[in-house]
């Protein structure tokens, strides 16, 4: 038997039936959103570990990292609540992620080159956001609080997530270097595909709140779509950097042989050999 207080003050007793937890359940509520986590996660070790001096680099892996945490932790709030501060702290740094890479990747905007302190302009409100939230989680007195603060976190996500596919969607159309653009290519349409299937139910459950159908109702099933974002931003990171790599590493092959001949050449000159 629960005792459930109510938003007005009073109390009311539930009963509760025990039951073993569903399988199907398991894997719906852990075992997916876990996978979908180290996903994230393994990409950002991977874009870090190889590219961890790039700004853009660096970037991505916080931003898939925040992903990964928020995602994993969604058992939990479900449940136990302990990891609740930490998936409050990773939502709102999902955000400030995404709008620092839209200023960092492909490459970097003239604002950011001139003022290298605006590649972190996103990360300061959503600081501000988790640690407003943090107070709240847990403040028993004000049951509901937590739900204010979680929805200004959906709202600047949401808002930071447009500002990337729009950013993402400017420089394909107007960047100069056919590179460019198909890095922008590759990363708006890799995050119009992962984030489709969330952002069409949180428009139905927006415009329809009272409803419980099954389009209005959030599963988390509507997860895996996003698994295909981090594979394909760090293809776009890595990939593409690694073919220019090689461009350099060949021309300056050739002209270190180049200046060999050349010093050699002189040197034979000079001793008339």
């Amino acid at each position: 038997e629960l005792t459930l207080r109510l938003q007005d003050g009073s109390q009311q007793a539930a009963a509760v039936r025990l039951q073993r937890f569903p399988l199907a359940d398991q894997f719906a509520y852990f075992i997916l959103p876990y996978l979908i986590g180290w996903i994230f996660l393994g990409s950002s070790l991977w874009v870090f570990t190889l590219r961890r001096w790039d700004a853009a680099g660096r970037t991505y892996a916080i931003f898939s990292t925040a992903v990964g945490l928020s995602v994993a932790c969604l058992f939990d709030i479900y449940t136990t609540n302990v990891l609740t501060p930490l998936w409050t702290f990773s939502v709102a740094l999902v955000g400030g992620g995404l709008i620092s890479l839209a200023l960092l990747f492909p490459d970097e905007t003239p604002l950011v080159t001139r003022y290298p302190v605006l590649n972190w302009i996103g990360y300061l409100p959503a600081v501000l956001l988790g640690a407003a939230a943090m107070p709240t989680i847990y403040d028993f007195s004000r049951p509901g609080a937590y739900l204010s603060m979680w929805r200004l976190e959906y709202a600047f996500t949401s808002l930071a997530a447009l500002f990337f596919l729009g950013a993402m969607l400017l420089r394909r159309y107007r960047a100069q270097s056919p590179l460019l653009r198909e890095q922008a290519r590759l990363l708006a349409w890799g995050f119009g595909v992962s984030t489709a299937p969330l952002a069409a139910w949180a428009l139905i459950s927006s415009l329809f709140p009272g409803t419980r159908s099954l389009l209005a109702t959030f599963t988390p099933y509507l997860l895996p779509s996003l698994a295909v974002f981090p594979l394909a931003a760090a293809y776009a990171i890595l990939r593409y950097r690694l073919l220019n790599t090689d461009t350099i590493l060949s021309r300056a092959t050739v002209y270190l042989l180049m200046t060999i001949l050349a010093v050699t050449g002189y040197a034979l000159l000079v001793s008339g050999l």
